[in-house]
């Protein structure tokens, strides 16, 4: 079997998910999942504001009662998505923030927009949580959307380092990924008319 990057199944759990929509700003550090999104069914909204992305997803949340997607880049990009993820947390929306940040063997050496991001969101979310080997890419994609849907809804921060979105892994060395949470509307149509909202 030919290697799978971590990026490769972040994109691949999103697929699996059917995941129609993500809200987004792009940006370096989370390229390497938008590469692998090019031809896919799931459409990417690239907003021009990292705020705009956010309230997207949350109304994508509310409207649909699954979590909406966004997607933002490391540092600037990052902070510019708070007050989004602060207004799904007071309003109980599930919502799933993917955020990419420095290598891990860059962080705290003055790389390109490092910065603590998980100490900063953690008291705004259900749970955040950091990839840090590709191997579980997957897993942490299932975590994320099980607990932003289950129980009390609400927002979950998953970060993925740069470093783990480009590492090469063996396919049998990666767990499967639980998809019986789908995010997609059982009618197209209806997905379409939900989006008109927002």
């Amino acid at each position: 079997m030919e290697p799978i990057t971590g990026a490769q199944l972040a994109a691949q759990a999103l697929i699996d998910r059917n995941i129609p929509y993500i809200f987004s700003l792009s940006g370096g550090h989370i390229t390497p999942i938008y590469q692998y999104l090019e031809n896919a069914a799931v459409q990417i909204f690239d907003t021009r504001h990292e705020q705009s992305a956010l309230f997207m997803a949350e109304a994508w949340g509310k409207l649909t009662r699954t979590p909406g997607v966004a997607m933002v880049t490391a540092g600037p990009g990052f902070t510019n998505a708070l007050t989004g993820v602060a207004s799904a947390h007071f309003s109980n929306t599930p919502l799933v923030l993917i955020a990419g940040c420095v290598g891990l063997d860059n962080k705290e050496r003055l790389d390109l927009q490092d910065m603590p991001q998980e100490e900063v969101i953690k008291p705004m979310v259900k749970k955040a949580l950091v990839c840090r080997k590709a191997e579980r890419v997957s897993e942490y994609m299932d975590m994320a959307f099980r607990i932003a849907g289950s129980g009390r809804p609400g927002p979950v921060y998953l970060e993925f380092p740069i470093d783990v979105l480009n590492t090469p892994v063996d396919p049998a060395s990666v767990k499967s990924m639980d998809t019986r949470i789908r995010s997609r509307p059982a009618d197209p149509e209806k997905a379409d008319d939900l989006l008109a909202m927002i």
